[in-house]
Formats: structure tokens, C-alpha cells, sequence
């Protein structure tokens, strides 16, 4: 679910598009070696190759406003770490995929749809059709012997209605896997093998997505 925390500090590169997110704010632009070029007081603009800026919302916005007046130059670093704090090793070979909700963790069901955004009190809609009906579904998950499993459950279809979140972690617990999150579903959900298309997608062919799990042999 797309993140409306109201205080934020947010970082970007020029990667992420045409112009960074509008809206009311602070933003803070740096050049390629860091240096403070511009301080904007709407959030909205375009960087340039090698640029990066930082966004503030709400009461981090004094705090940016302080440290871009009182520094030529600004040091970004980041880092990653899990629930509980503790920062994970970054790698060459690490890497980064959204998804949600969870389904189980340590051999147990816990399927985290209310914590991760998805129910949503004013829309209800959103946790009925998503969350609580059939769709097709991206799994993916680690058993007791630390093997990583791929599931890929069709659905809307006449021969596959697919699974709701709820039966998804089901499907995990029986297939033995010890962790396990639903990574995407709908439209999106789709298995190549090799050159091969063995899913049958929703929408009658693959869909274009930002991203993929892709799984390469040594």
C-alpha cells in the first residue's frame, strides 16, 4: 500500500522519474558531490544526472529546514534492518522486492494485512475485494530446510477461481513452509520457466510490471 505517514523524510534520485512527488513540504536538492543547491518550500521538482534531493513532510520539516541552513553540504547514507531494529548486511548480490501481506512466520499463521495498510475502515472495499476474495496470488516462502518455493495460484478464471489471503496462508502451512508472504496478486501474478509461460494470467497475457522475482541458474 502506498505509505501516507504524515511525518517523513524521504530521499531521491534522479531514478525515480520526471519529478519528484508534489506536495506541500520541504525539499532539499544536492548536487553530485552533496552540496545544498537549492531549498525548495513545496515538495516537486526535477534533478539533474548525479543529483539527489530529500523531502520533508509534516514535523520533519523543521528538523530538514535546520540541517540544509546550517550545512554547505549534506551526507546521505542508508541502511536496511528488520521489525525489530537490527540492521541486515548490505551485499553486491543483495536484493529488494515489495510484497504483502505476510502469511507465516516461524511454522505459525500471521497474515499482517490489518498492520500492513490493507484494512482500510473507510474503504472497505478495498479489504473485501482484495484481501478477502478469491484472486490469483504470488507466494513465496522458505521451508524447515531453508529451501526457497515459488507458488503461483491463477484465478478469475472459469477453471481457477484463485485464493484469498487467508487461504493463501493456509496453502503455505500445508506445503510445510516455515516463512512465507504473499508477494502479489490479480493481473500480475505470473510463472515463465525457462522461455516457457506455465501460468495462466488473469488479464489473458503477461501484464507489464516494474518488477519480477527472477531465479538464474549458476
Amino acid at each position: 500500500m502506498t505509505c501516507t505517514d504524515a511525518d517523513e523524510l524521504v530521499a531521491f534520485t534522479e531514478e525515480f522519474g520526471a519529478s519528484t512527488p508534489e506536495g506541500e513540504g520541504l525539499e532539499v536538492v544536492l548536487d553530485t558531490h552533496g552540496r545544498v543547491r537549492d531549498v525548495l518550500e513545496r515538495r516537486g521538482t526535477a534533478l539533474g544526472r548525479g543529483e539527489r534531493s530529500v523531502q520533508a513532510t509534516g514535523a520533519e520539516v523543521a528538523r530538514l529546514r535546520e540541517l540544509a541552513e546550517g550545512a554547505r553540504r549534506l551526507h546521505l547514507t542508508s541502511e536496511l534492518a528488520d521489525p525489530s531494529g537490527r540492521r541486515l548486511p548490505m551485499t553486491p548480490s543483495t536484493q529488494v522486492i515489495s510484497g504483502g501481506p505476510n502469511l507465516v512466520t516461524d511454522g505459525s499463521r500471521e497474515v499482517t494485512a490489518a498492520r500492513d495498510g490493507m484494512v482500510l475502515p473507510a474503504n472497505a472495499g478495498q479489504f473485501y475485494g482484495w484481501v478477502h476474495q478469491r484472486n490469483p496470488r504470488t507466494i513465496a516462502g522458505v521451508d524447515a530446510r531453508g529451501r526457497l518455493v515459488l507458488v503461483t495460484v491463477d484465478g478469475r478464471q472459469t477453471e481457477s477461481v484463485g485464493m484469498s489471503i487467508s487461504e493463501a496462508a493456509d496453502l503455505a502451512l500445508d506445503l510445510g513452509l516455515v516463512d512465507a508472504v504473499n508477494l502479489d496478486g490479480g493481473g500480475s501474478t505470473t510463472m515463465v520457466v525457462g522461455d516457457e509461460l506455465v501460468s495462466t494470467p488473469s488479464g489473458g497475457q503477461e501484464r507489464a510490471v516494474g518488477d519480477a522475482l527472477v531465479i538464474r541458474g549458476r
